[in-house]
């Protein structure tokens, strides 16, 4: 019900569109975009360290949709995708909304580009990982002390002061996805440098690389 009454405020409200990014120009006010979100991110935080680029010259078969003023062509919100599953499904590459936007517009974004991919005949969309969070009735592997370390980071003041836990899971759960667990693992051990590239893999969805 919150997903519905957002993407018709963005409709109705604010008069956003949706389309799939191809042309130049398009381009470069979908970049303008993720440039703005990522100066109004906090100065001590490198976000781009966790989200990475967008990518737009290096292929890899992404696909770049933004929701957008239908009259004044403005971008509000954008978003990356890219291919998994083997071809038979696509996840969240990088997510950017304008500091300035409507309320609604990653929502409306979201959920149009969910429907395109659909009628296209894709079996699966991916939100990307929730760190820490284990919802009702997902079976956890691990030890139990690895347990209770992911709930207290999930759920203490210090682990909110160093991610975003809680606001992420709820905004990913209006959507109602399937939540499957995931593990990341290091091998022969996990030092700081395994742990680090795990942080910028949190994004993984079962793509076949």
């Amino acid at each position: 019900a919150d997903l519905r009454q957002m993407c018709n405020r963005a409709r109705k409200r604010h008069g956003l569109v949706v389309r799939e990014v191809e042309d130049v120009e398009d381009r470069r006010r979908w970049m303008e975009v993720y440039d703005r979100w990522l100066l109004a991110r906090p100065k001590g935080r490198e976000m781009r360290l966790l989200v990475g680029r967008p990518g737009m010259d290096e292929g890899l078969g992404k696909r770049y949709f933004a929701a957008l003023d239908e009259r004044t062509l403005k971008v509000a919100a954008a978003i990356s995708i890219t291919p998994g599953w083997n071809g038979a499904g696509w996840g969240v590459d990088v997510m950017a909304r304008d500091p300035e936007g409507p309320a609604g517009a990653m929502d409306l974004l979201i959920a149009e580009t969910i429907s395109v991919l659909r009628d296209e005949g894709r079996e699966s969309f991916s939100l990307g990982a929730s760190p820490m969070a284990i919802p009702a009735g997902i079976e956890f592997w691990g030890p139990w002390h690895l347990r209770r370390f992911y709930k207290f980071l999930f759920s203490s003041s210090f682990g909110r002061s160093l991610f975003g836990f809680h606001s992420l899971f709820n905004y990913k759960a209006k959507f109602a996805p399937a939540w499957m667990p995931i593990f990341l693992g290091g091998w022969p051990s996990l030092g700081y440098w395994g742990l680090y590239v795990g942080a910028r893999m949190w994004g993984m969805f079962g793509s076949s690389r």
